[in-house]
C-alpha cells in the first residue's frame, strides 16, 4: 500500500499543510483566503482529491523534464503539483501557480 509522504517526509496525509517544506502550498492559500475564504477552501480541497489519486494511480501525473519527477494540473484552478512515486510513497515536492516560471520548480 503507497503512503503519501512530502518531501521525503512519510505522514498519513491528512492535509499538505503538515510539512515544513510545503511553504508554498500555504502562502498559495492564505493569498487566496485573503480574497475568499471559499474559494481558499475550494482551491485546498482540489489539491488535497488530486494528491489522494496519485495514491491510487501513481503515474497519473505528466512527466517533467526531470526523470523523477511528475506534474498534475488542478484545474480549473492554475495550480501544479510536483511529486515523485517511489516504492512505497509517494513524496509531494510542492504546489506552484503555473504562471511562475519553471526556474521555481520545487524538487
Amino acid at each position: 500500500m503507497k503512503k503519501c509522504g512530502l518531501s521525503g517526509r512519510s505522514t498519513g496525509f491528512e492535509t499538505p499543510l503538515h510539512a515544513s517544506r510545503d511553504s508554498d502550498l500555504r502562502e498559495v492559500l492564505a493569498y487566496i483566503e485573503k480574497q475568499s475564504p471559499q474559494s481558499a477552501r475550494k482551491v485546498h480541497a482540489r489539491i488535497q482529491r488530486l494528491i489522494n489519486l496519485t495514491l491510487d494511480h501513481p503515474q497519473v501525473g505528466a512527466r517533467t523534464g526531470s526523470k523523477r519527477l511528475r506534474r498534475l494540473v488542478a484545474r480549473p484552478y492554475p495550480y501544479l503539483i510536483f511529486y515523485e512515486v517511489g516504492d512505497d510513497e509517494i513524496v509531494i515536492h510542492g504546489v506552484r501557480h503555473s504562471a511562475r516560471r519553471p526556474s521555481s520548480m520545487p524538487g
